[in-house]
C-alpha cells in the first residue's frame, strides 16, 4: 500500500514518489497519468510523506520526513537522488514543532518549507 504520494510531470514522463508502511521511499515512473506505473525504484531516503518541488531554474528536489525534515536536490533522471546534496535536519519536532507533511513553497523570492506541526502536550 502506498501512503501520501505526490506526483509530477517531467520530460512526458509522470513520477509518482511513495511512502511504504516500513518506512522506504520510492519512485515509479508512467508515460500518462493514470498509470499504469512501473520501473520502481526505491530511493535513499526513510520516513514519510514525500514532497517534489520545481524551482524557477528547473532545479527538482525531493523533501520527505517525520520529527525531522529532510531534503535532497533530484537528478535530471527524477529516479534518483544527488545524496551529497541531502541535507539533514531542514526541520525538528524540538526546535520548529514540525511533525509531517513537508511542503516547500515560494512566495516572492523566498522559499517555505512547511509542515504539520506537531501536537502540543
Amino acid at each position: 500500500m502506498l501512503f501520501a504520494p505526490d506526483a509530477i510531470e517531467r520530460n512526458g514522463s509522470y513520477n509518482l514518489y511513495f511512502c511504504l508502511s516500513g518506512g522506504s521511499e520510492g519512485v515509479a515512473r508512467s508515460d500518462r497519468t493514470e498509470g499504469p506505473f512501473g520501473t520502481a525504484v526505491r530511493l535513499p531516503a526513510t520516513g514519510i510523506d514525500p514532497a517534489v518541488f520545481v524551482d524557477d531554474h528547473g532545479a527538482a528536489y525531493y523533501y520527505w520526513g517525520q520529527i525531522h525534515a529532510h531534503g535532497a536536490r533530484l537528478n535530471d533522471d527524477m529516479m534518483s537522488l544527488d545524496v551529497a546534496s541531502q541535507r539533514s535536519p531542514l526541520l525538528t519536532e524540538e526546535e520548529h514543532f514540525f511533525s509531517e507533511g513537508s511542503s516547500m513553497r515560494r512566495i516572492g523570492d523566498t522559499y517555505y518549507l512547511a509542515g504539520i506541526a506537531a501536537a502540543s502536550v
